[in-house]
């Protein structure tokens, strides 16, 4: 198992995080956020965990990861990959950008 390679960017307030998962089993490490994003599957199949409850997604599904929760991702397929999409301003109003531009 090996971790994805990553691409990542911005665009138009929108933070762009790209992963290919070379080989089925492959996963990103399991991590949480302090900001909310979608998760977009381009090609294959992912499983989801999110604080440990699990479900499988495939191409041109999303699934949402709430703040605060700890997921990861494991391809199912070779070639696999997702895309975790954010918006970098924050929402409460006050204007700030989320410390998250590469």
């Amino acid at each position: 198992m090996s971790e994805p390679k990553v691409k990542i960017g911005n665009t138009g307030g929108l933070y762009i995080h790209a992963m290919c998962f070379e080989k089925a089993g492959d996963e990103n490490i399991g991590h949480s956020h302090d900001y909310d994003h979608h998760n977009l599957v381009t090609r294959g199949r992912v499983r989801v965990e999110v604080e440990g409850r699990t479900t499988e997604i495939g191409e041109f599904e999303l699934v949402f990861v709430k703040r605060g929760l700890s997921h990861k991702f494991i391809a199912l397929e070779d070639n696999t990959i997702a895309v975790c999409l954010s918006i970098l301003k924050s929402e409460d109003d006050s204007g700030d950008i989320l410390g998250i531009v590469p």
